[in-house]
């Protein structure tokens, strides 16, 4: 995991990175990871059996909404 660009590890069960390759969605599924957020890549992730959730965020101005967007997909998941 420590090998995809970008990769932190947030809390046991959330990290962020950047674009993973297609192994490297292997390698996240294999580390008990059940949701993607924000990958272009939806037929992939779902290919691995995880669940894909888009989220618009404007890079540079990221905003109060996009957070209670993240969480409420997040949370609905681990409740």
């Amino acid at each position: 995991m420590e090998n995809i660009y970008n990769f932190l590890q947030i809390s046991n069960s959330i990290a962020t990175s950047g674009q993973p390759t297609k192994e490297e969605f292997t390698l996240i599924k294999e580390a008990g990871y059940q949701v993607v957020v924000n990958p272009n890549e939806k037929r992939i992730v779902e290919s691995q059996g995880m669940e894909y959730v888009n989220i618009p965020v404007i890079w540079e101005k990221p905003t109060l909404e996009n957070v209670k967007d993240f969480f409420s997909s997040y949370g609905d998941k681990h409740q």
